[in-house]
């Protein structure tokens, strides 16, 4: 991914007395916000700079939450906060972080982590990430600025009416010659119309449209398998259809990840914004550690409804994972060259 970007995370919490507390750690990052930055309201997210020059940070839960407060669409929560429900804003956005990347990577790398359960190895927490769609949509393009109000302009002033002749002299002129009639004023010209801008110039950068799109719920994931854990989809068949795994995307055998297949898309524009090539995109999320869940079919998309990505972890774990991102025509990885969100 060439340009700026952002990963959003979501329902960071923690058990009773302070079990089963869920962190994330990640590395390359240019900066971050929560839902303080995004929209105004407190947050319950604790953010540690780990390593400034590495742009390392963790994010740790500070707040006792069970799943009652996780979110189902976001469509919910990427709008304005007027839009946003009250219980969205209680219970859903205090509880998220958004990850800012510089670009410049087909992969992303974090550390998730779940503290022991009062009996450990019995319970596990779920990660939930997103991606910013908008409807998959780019045929909105900004509206120029608009002009600012102006008066009408108005109508020329008549012009005045032509000077009256001298009346004719009965006697020859008086030694003093009557004083000049005042000279009419000049026609009047009508006050210049309030200047309109000039045409605005093309701005040094102009404001691009929305060109990344990552959109959970419009995916399929034809296999999943992280951490050979035991599926819950070990589809071998389209491991040897797949150009990703024949041009070795994956060396274990099986596969030991989770394939999000038709999730992106970039809209390449030209220098004006005006016309633009859709590229679409896979993404693959693989374990680099040891991977121990929990409820393993909790991976991969979040139930039958909602549009978040899922991974299920058990307590007493962490485990180090990317995102990967693979171009769809070829399996080859992927470089997005605008900025997005997930």
């Amino acid at each position: 991914i060439g340009q700026p970007y952002s990963i959003y995370f979501f329902d960071f919490d923690h058990g009773e007395d302070g079990q089963l507390l869920e962190s994330l750690s990640a590395c390359g990052l240019s900066g971050y916000r929560t839902s303080v930055e995004l929209y105004g309201v407190e947050t319950t997210v604790s953010v540690k700079i780990e390593d400034s020059e590495r742009g390392c940070y963790s994010f740790t839960a500070t707040q006792k939450v069970g799943g009652e407060n996780n979110p189902l669409f976001s469509s919910e929560i990427f709008v304005p906060i007027e839009d946003i429900s009250s219980s969205t804003q209680a219970d859903v956005l205090p509880y998220l972080a958004e990850l800012q990347y510089p670009g410049g990577s087909s992969t992303n790398s974090f550390t998730f982590s779940v503290s022991a359960a009062v009996i450990p190895g019995s319970s596990g927490r779920n990660l939930l990430f997103a991606g910013f769609a908008q409807a998959s949509s780019v045929s909105f393009l900004p509206c120029p600025p608009a002009l600012p109000p102006a008066s009408l302009p108005l109508p020329p002033s008549p012009a005045p009416p032509p000077p009256s002749p001298p009346p004719p002299s009965p006697t020859p002129p008086p030694p003093s010659p009557p004083p000049p009639s005042p000279a009419p004023p000049p026609p009047s010209s009508p006050p210049p119309s309030p200047a309109l801008p000039p045409p605005s110039p093309p701005p040094p950068s102009p404001t691009p449209p929305p060109r990344v799109f990552i959109d959970f719920e419009g995916s399929d994931v034809p296999y999943n398998n992280l951490g050979d854990s035991g599926g819950p989809l070990v589809n071998l068949t389209f491991v040897q259809e797949s150009a990703f795994f024949q041009n070795g995307g994956d060396p274990a055998f099986p596969p030991q990840g989770i394939y999000f297949s038709k999730i992106g898309k970039e809209v390449v524009y030209d220098e004006e914004f005006t016309d633009g090539v859709d590229i679409l995109f896979d993404m693959y999320v693989v374990n680099r550690t040891r991977y121990v869940p929990n409820i393993v079919i909790r991976n991969g998309e979040r139930g039958t409804t909602g549009d978040f990505g899922a991974l299920n972890l058990a307590d007493g774990q962490s485990f180090d994972f990317d995102f990967l991102f693979v171009r769809s025509s070829d399996g080859t990885p992927y470089t997005i060259g605008q900025p997005y969100s997930i």
